[in-house]
C-alpha cells in the first residue's frame, strides 16, 4: 500500500511533463473505401503512353478537363459495389461495371470489371477526402487504339495517370 502511494506523485509527475502535441491542421482523409463511396468523381487530367510491342512509346495523349462540370469522364462509386462511367465528352451512352478495392504489398488499387471481361486495374497513388490519383497497372481486354494523323492504331499496352476530383466535398 506504501508503494503504491509513493508511485502516485511519481506518475502524476510523469503525466504532467508529457507535453500534449498541436493539432498540425490537416485533413485527415476517411479510409478509402469510405473515401470513394457513394460519390461522384471528376477526371481533371488523363495522361496515357500507348506503347509498341518492344516497350517503345507509339503515342502520348495528354488531356485536361478544364470545366470537369460540362465535359469530363465521370465515375461513381456506389457502396453495392457497383460502378458508373459517365462520358461527358463525347457524351456516349453510360456504362457500369463492378468495382473492388484491393490491397497489396501496402498499396491500394482500384479494380473494376467492366462488360465483356475488360478489366482496369488502378493503383491509388494518392488520395485526399477531395482529390484521387490512379496509375494505370493493367488494361487485360481494354481498347489499345488511338488515332494517329487521322490513322487508327493498336497498342501493344498503355501506361498512364488519371487525376481525379470529388466537387461534394469542396
Amino acid at each position: 500500500m506504501s508503494k503504491r502511494i509513493l508511485l502516485l506523485p511519481i506518475m502524476v509527475l510523469i503525466l504532467s511533463a508529457c507535453e500534449k502535441t498541436k493539432d498540425p491542421g490537416i485533413e485527415i482523409p476517411k479510409p478509402i473505401d469510405k473515401a470513394i463511396v457513394s460519390t461522384l468523381w471528376n477526371t481533371v487530367t488523363e495522361n496515357y503512353l500507348y506503347k509498341n510491342s518492344d516497350g517503345s512509346v507509339a503515342y502520348e495523349q495528354k488531356t485536361v478537363y478544364d470545366e470537369p462540370k460540362k465535359t469530363t469522364i465521370q465515375y461513381k462509386f456506389q457502396e453495392d459495389h457497383r460502378v458508373w462511367r459517365i462520358d461527358k465528352v463525347d457524351h456516349t451512352p453510360s456504362y457500369y461495371g463492378s468495382w473492388e478495392l484491393i490491397r497489396e504489398n501496402k498499396k491500394d488499387f482500384v479494380v473494376i470489371t467492366w462488360g465483356a471481361n475488360k478489366i482496369d486495374k488502378y493503383e491509388v497513388t494518392s488520395y485526399t477526402n477531395t482529390i484521387m490519383n490512379w496509375h494505370i497497372v493493367d488494361t487485360k481486354g481494354s481498347d489499345l487504339q488511338y488515332t494517329k494523323d487521322g490513322q487508327v492504331y493498336t497498342a501493344s499496352s498503355r501506361e498512364g495517370t488519371i487525376e481525379l476530383h470529388c466537387p461534394c466535398r469542396d
